[in-house]
C-alpha cells in the first residue's frame, strides 16, 4: 500500500513538472522572445534555464516511477 501511494505522489509530480514545462515553453518564452522579458520578469536565458531544470526533475521522477513499477510488477 505504502507503495501504491509513493507511485501516485510521483505521478503527480510527474504531471506538475510537466505542466510547468508546457508553460514555461509556451507562454513565458514566447512572451519573453517579443518583449525581452515574461510575465515574471524573467528573461529568456532565465526560462531555458528553468525548462532544463525542471527537465532534469522530470527525467528524475521518470527514473523514480519506473523503479518503483518494477518493484510492484
Amino acid at each position: 500500500m505504502d507503495n501504491e501511494f509513493k507511485l501516485e505522489q510521483l505521478i503527480s509530480q510527474l504531471g506538475q513538472v510537466n505542466d510547468r514545462i508546457e508553460r514555461l515553453e509556451n507562454v513565458d518564452y514566447m512572451t519573453a522572445m517579443y518583449k525581452g522579458y515574461s510575465a515574471a520578469g524573467e528573461t529568456v536565458e532565465e526560462i531555458l534555464d528553468d525548462i532544463e531544470s525542471l527537465r532534469d526533475q522530470a527525467d528524475h521522477l521518470t527514473v523514480q516511477l519506473e523503479a518503483l513499477g518494477e518493484r510492484l510488477d
